[in-house]
């Protein structure tokens, strides 16, 4: 497999290497890391062994391909501005943030799934002002498949009410 770096996250942007499925090698301050997820936390609180000097660490084998985790680490990184939801990554997205445990992610989705029209979604954040509707309205199917998965009950209740105004618009 050819190893590259993130044009996201290279080399100089973190000192903790991530290599992702697909090769591609994210850098990440290791304080972030600990401070915004459970799983590097756990994993950073370990011991290391007898030899106190500083190590050579390879970087850390994933499952998940740059993408996913690219988009992770900017939900993480207080730097990067939110993106908007998007559908095609969602649940790749919602998966990582399970499984290394960063309830930002969780957190960030909820209140994506509150904003109820274009202008209450503009009133969230000026940078989504593009008349374009919440993953919500576009996609409540998706966003209930989105809440049963990952037990958000919020989140849930609101893609039924927008399946049902849906249904009885027909």
């Amino acid at each position: 497999m050819y190893i590259t770096n993130s044009t996201m996250f290279p080399p100089d942007y973190g000192d903790f290497a991530l290599q992702c499925s697909d090769g591609v090698v994210c850098h990440f301050p290791r304080y972030l890391l600990g401070y915004m997820s459970g799983f590097f936390r756990d994993m950073f609180e370990l011991p290391r062994g007898d030899d106190a000097g500083p190590q050579t660490v390879a970087p850390l084998q994933l499952t998940e391909p740059s993408k996913t985790i690219e988009l992770l680490l900017e939900h993480m990184d207080p730097k990067s501005q939110r993106p908007e939801i998007d559908p095609d990554t969602i649940v790749k997205l919602l998966e990582a943030a399970q499984k290394y445990q960063v309830p930002t992610v969780f957190q960030w989705y909820e209140k994506q799934s509150r904003v109820k029209n274009i202008v209450d979604y503009a009133k969230l954040s000026p940078e989504y002002a593009t008349g374009k509707p919440p993953f919500l309205v576009t996609h409540p199917l998706s966003a209930l498949y989105c809440a049963m998965r990952f037990d958000l009950p919020l989140s849930g209740q609101l893609a039924l009410k927008e399946i049902q105004a849906y249904l009885h618009a027909m």
